[in-house]
């Protein structure tokens, strides 16, 4: 039924084209014929402006960038003309931070801080030796004992380097020797 109605109403608009009362047709550029507008005897053009009085009420005006200073102006505030900050209304409170954020004050509230009774000696100074409790690190002789007088044995067990190859082709291995293969 929708598809019946739009189809009617496409002819019907093919069969009013160009009519009296009907769709006005379209020239090349896009725009309604004149000889399908109405007749300008048929439509009140009273509150509307000819091209003649536009471009008389326009004779006077400057159709050019033009400036104007500031005191040519009038109704502006007072900041408009002197750009200063004083001259705004309703300005800001901003806080007074004299002395607060200088050098000064910056070191003296920090001093007070190091110096702090709490802090330990260590958090002062920075320095290992001034730390309590220090972990104990034990010393490193020159050279270790060997064990039975075999340099090669430690906690009775030998080291030995060998290559994966060697390392198959023994006939028997010691169970108190490591083997490192590569």
């Amino acid at each position: 039924m929708e598809d019946e109605e739009i189809y009617c109403d496409n002819i019907w608009n093919v069969i009013k084209k160009g009519q009296p009362d009907g769709v006005p047709s379209l020239d090349d550029e896009g725009k309604i014929p004149f000889s399908e507008l109405p007749d300008s005897g048929s439509v009140d053009l009273s509150d509307y402006y000819k091209k003649d009085d536009i471009d008389d009420k326009l004779n006077d005006k400057s159709n050019t960038e033009h400036s104007h200073t500031a005191e040519e102006i009038t109704d502006l505030a007072s900041v408009a003309k002197s750009g200063s900050y004083d001259d705004l209304d309703d300005k800001p409170t901003i806080p007074d931070i004299t002395g607060k954020a200088d050098k000064t004050y910056v070191d003296t509230e920090l001093s007070k801080k190091t110096t702090d009774s709490t802090l330990k000696t260590v958090a002062k100074t920075g320095s290992y030796n001034d730390l309590s409790d220090k972990p104990s690190i034990p010393t490193v002789p020159n050279s270790l004992p060997a064990n039975g007088g075999n340099a090669d044995t430690v906690d009775g067990l030998h080291l030995v380097t060998i290559s994966e190859t060697d390392y198959t082709n023994l006939s028997s291995k010691a169970s108190n020797t490591v083997y490192l293969r590569y």
